[in-house]
Order: structure tokens, then sequence, then C-alpha cells
């Protein structure tokens, strides 16, 4: 009897490390959404008595040559480090929520890609490479993110996004929308 007790705990332990069965790591809590401000905000209102927090960010998606840039304000791009959504991809392909934005003025602002970038200009604004830093765990809706002081996003000719961050106390991963109803998402977990 013991036996079979034993091999029959075997089988539930080896079952749930091969189907991806995490019980100790953390399990998302939020989404990321990008579209236009009606997909967005569709979206929220859909999940509007589940959720927990709820930011809708004014961004701009743009070009540096063929490359899609998502264009976000300093103060947009503090509050996603806040909610360790900006991380960083090092040489092994670790990622880790970076603790704070590079330095942002009023002449320069920054861009985050996975190759680097010399010399970078979009709409007369100038851009330092600063890294391959992403939003949630993947590279998504845009090859390259930019983030610049408000006057600079004034300026910005990008066709007008929202990126949305919706925070649930659970975990909200069978509703995750995936492309229903906006242009991309993506499954996160935040502060």
């Amino acid at each position: 009897m013991k036996k079979w007790i034993g091999i029959g705990l075997a089988i539930a332990i080896l079952l749930g490390v091969l189907s991806g069965c995490s019980l100790f790591g953390k399990k998302a809590n939020g989404f990321v959404l990008f579209g236009t401000k009606d997909q967005v905000e569709a979206m929220v209102s859909k999940y509007k008595k589940e959720l927990k927090e709820t930011d809708v960010y004014t961004a701009k998606l743009t070009t540096l040559g063929s490359k899609k840039v998502l264009v976000l304000t300093k103060k947009n791009g503090e509050a996603l480090v806040k909610k360790a959504l900006l991380k960083k991809i090092d040489n092994n392909n670790d990622i880790k929520a970076i603790e704070q934005l590079p330095t942002i003025t009023a002449g320069q602002g920054i861009l985050f890609a996975q190759d680097k970038v010399e010399n970078a200009i979009i709409d007369g604004a100038k851009f330092k490479y600063e890294g391959n830093i992403i939003i949630g765990d993947e590279r998504l809706y845009a090859d390259m993110y930019a983030i610049v002081d408000e006057a600079t996003f004034t300026k910005m000719k990008g066709e007008e996004k929202s990126v949305g961050v919706l925070k649930f106390d659970r975990d909200p991963s069978k509703d995750f929308p995936n492309k229903n109803g906006v242009e991309a998402s993506l499954l996160v977990t935040m502060k």
C-alpha cells in the first residue's frame, strides 16, 4: 500500500513539474494593453469591477528607419518603473526590472532597443541608446521604446496611442485579452 502511495505521489509531482505548474513562482496580476484610447478604455470598462488599479498613459507610435518606436513621457516612464514593468534584458537573456530611468534632458531622450542605435533622431529630437529594455517580459507592439521630456513629447508627430496598465487582486490569465479589442496585450506581474 505504501508503495502505491509513493508511486502516486511521485507521478503527481512529475506531472506538476512537466506541466509548468509553479507552486512558488510569482503569478501574473495584470495586463499591459496597447491600442487606441477607445480600445484601451473599452477594456478598462470591461474589467472595471475586478481591477485593483488602472492607469492609462498617452503614447505616440512613430518610426526610426523601418522600426516602430513607442514614445512615452518621462512621467509615464517613471510610473512604469515604479510598477516594475520596465525590464532590462542582459547578455544571458535574464530579465530584471530597472530601478530608475536613465537621465532624460530637454535636449535628449532615451531609446531602448534590442540592438544598439547610434545618433538616433526622431522628429528632430535626439536620443541616447540606453540598453535592451522592454515593457513587461517581452518586446511587443514596437521594436523600440523611447522616453522624452513633456515638451519634446508634445512636438513629436507620431500616431497617438494609449498604454493601459490593469492590475488585479488575482491571476487574470484566464481572462487574458490577447488581441481581442486592442492592438496588443501582455500578461504581466507588477508591484
